[in-house]
């Protein structure tokens, strides 16, 4: 999705004392030391880096994520370690070389809606080419509709990365994000677009309690312990090319994991971002893929009743744009997720800013509070500025002198506004067209798990009932027609025209008719208006033109009926098709939703 980037600046006074945000059991599970902390912006360092940590592996290997594909390359220039390229290839010779070291690979058991997204057989192609010290697993140990979303990655207890970065194809990409730069292919050979990512690398206390949460999900999922790591095992293993943005810091861990077979479910996500925007006082920077929960939605309008109500323009939505090389642009895929908070706060990690994360998919993000400490608030500005710089074309210390000088984050980056590769403001507005057909938010982006019977009701909101006198009339009038015609057939010369031979005789005549086509079309646009079964309009054409142009004039006039009837619904609306067809209409609909295809066939 081609995402944009939040700014918001709420009224404050400088030099007010805040309050720790971060606290354990509200909106974070721990809060542990690392000795070196560094943010990793953009595949190219994000997956060299994951590279490195690896090859440094001498016990335990956990890999979680949303998808994971056993071809791509980490490195796509050649990692020049003297070990195969491709994900699975490395994995096998890893294990090979070192009789010691385990890895567990845990990713979702996806939805079929991704099946055409992801690699198939992904197992047995990992095990192809392993021994049973590589252990990888479909999670589905989830509610319906959710999915495991968390993304991160820890090697012997002593280093972890946390990011919103899968080992996967079309993820890789420098932070120039050239349109054609040749290196960034996918699995299967083919240039996808440019792709923007951040993630985190944490060693010390926090990526132990990290490996506790990998053998927590790995239990939940399989039932079986993940092996622990051995005494000594815990030495140094960052990355060479990686230098440390922050020393001896404290890190939060926050996760969410939903309400599922007895357990109350964990929010910490949500609450530390909710905490958050109620403790902004000056800016509010974001990153991220989706912006669509409801509950953020809302902390943000109490703060800033948003657009309509912010006379003073502090609130903003751009979209980052590069330049196409041909006079165009095009919107760079910002799957990033985090948030700054006054230089004060930061959160990263896998959870978007939907309601999903909020509350239904499983997610983790890492926090570093600055508490007053300049070193860390001049990292994560200088993050902040960092990011900026790469989407408006200019390098940190320019944001951040324009910032300064300007006197806001919104007035900074409106100054730098305006070279080819750029920021551009992103507007909310849609069309009533647009949004009649969205259904309902609660729908498209749950917060909790909501079974078959529900969405339907959420879908197809239930008609009223039409009154009693109206149902009434109806069933006499179907009564008097079904009278009537007994009496013709008994009374009056009308079976005597509608027999075997009559009807030889005119379906024969009906048939060698120049209007006949049309007038079949019209009868089956006809006969679907009024719910004529089509089994019996197919049988009907087939018996009065014969097998083959009766099976193209039915295949034809249904197609045309089905197309024409949606068209006329549409243009009604669902109101009034509601209103016409009644109650029966919304239970018809949750019949053929609980059957599925085999209801379409």
């Amino acid at each position: 999705m081609n995402a944009p980037l939040r700014v918001y600046e709420p009224r404050s006074r400088p030099g007010e004392q805040r309050a720790n945000l971060l606290v354990p059991g509200r909106n974070c599970w721990r809060i542990e030391r690392a000795h070196r902390a560094s943010w990793l912006v953009d595949g190219a360092e994000y997956f060299s880096a994951v590279r490195s940590a690896l090859t440094q592996a001498q016990s335990t290997i956990f890999i979680l994520g949303w998808d994971i594909d056993s071809r791509m390359r980490l490195v796509p220039t050649g990692a020049n370690d003297g070990l195969p390229e491709r994900l699975g290839d490395f994995l096998a010779a890893l294990l090979a070389s070192r009789p010691k070291l385990n890895a567990y690979i845990l990713s979702w058991d996806f939805a079929l809606l991704f099946a055409l997204e992801r690699e198939w057989l992904t197992e047995l192609r990992l095990a192809s080419r392993t021994q049973r010290r590589l252990d990888f697993q479909l999670d589905d140990r989830h509610p319906a509709g959710a999915s495991h979303h968390q993304k991160f990655i820890v090697v012997d207890d002593a280093l972890a990365f946390v990011s919103g970065f899968d080992l996967t194809s079309n993820r890789w990409d420098t932070s120039e994000h050239r349109l054609d730069d040749p290196r960034r292919r996918n699995s299967d050979g083919k240039l996808y677009a440019p792709f923007h990512d951040i993630g985190m690398v944490v060693d010390g206390d926090v990526a132990s309690a990290l490996g506790e949460l990998a053998r927590e999900r790995w239990y939940a999922a399989t039932g079986r312990r993940a092996r622990h790591h051995e005494p000594g095992a815990r030495e140094k293993r960052w990355p060479a090319q990686v230098d440390a943005n922050l020393v001896d810091i404290d890190i939060a861990i926050s996760r969410t994991e939903p309400r599922f077979e007895g357990r109350s479910g964990i929010f910490e996500v949500r609450d530390l971002h909710l905490d958050a925007i109620a403790a902004a006082k000056f800016s509010l920077f974001a990153e991220n893929q989706y912006f669509t929960s409801r509950t953020i939605a809302a902390a943000l309008e109490a703060r800033l009743r948003l657009v309509r109500a912010d006379s003073h323009g502090r609130y903003r939505v751009y979209c980052p744009w590069l330049d196409d090389g041909g006079g165009g642009h095009t919107c760079l895929n910002v799957h990033s997720k985090i948030l700054i908070v006054d230089d004060e706060l930061l959160i990263t990690g896998s959870a978007n800013l939907s309601g999903r994360s909020m509350g239904l998919d499983t997610e983790c993000n890492l926090a570093i509070e600055a508490k007053n400490d300049e070193q860390i608030s001049l990292a994560i500005a200088t993050l902040r500025n960092r990011l900026l710089g790469e989407h408006l074309d200019r390098d940190a210390a320019s944001v951040d002198e324009a910032i300064r000088k300007r006197g806001g984050l919104i007035a900074g980056i409106e100054a730098l506004r305006g070279r080819r590769r750029s920021m551009r403001p992103l507007t909310a507005e849609t069309t009533e067209d647009w949004s009649a057909l969205v259904p309902d938010h609660s729908v498209l982006d749950p917060e909790e798990s909501i079974d078959a019977e529900q969405l339907m009701e959420e879908v197809v909101s239930r008609g009223e009932k039409r009154p009693l006198a109206t149902r009434t009339l109806a069933i006499i009038l179907v009564i008097g027609v079904l009278s009537a015609l007994a009496l013709a057939w008994r009374y009056t010369p009308l079976r005597d025209y509608v027999n075997t031979e009559s009807l030889a005789q005119a379906s024969e005549g009906f048939a060698q008719s120049p209007f006949a086509p049309l007038i079949v079309f019209v009868a089956f646009f006809g006969g679907g208006l009024i719910m004529v079964p089509v089994t019996v309009m197919i049988a009907a054409t087939g018996i009065v033109f014969g097998p083959l142009l009766g099976f193209f004039y039915a295949l034809v006039g249904e197609t045309l009926a089905a197309v024409g009837v949606y068209f006329l619904g549409r243009k009604l609306g669902r109101a009034t098709v509601r209103r016409i067809a009644g109650k029966r209409i919304n239970e018809l609909s949750r019949r053929i939703a609980k059957r599925g295809l085999i209801a379409v066939v």
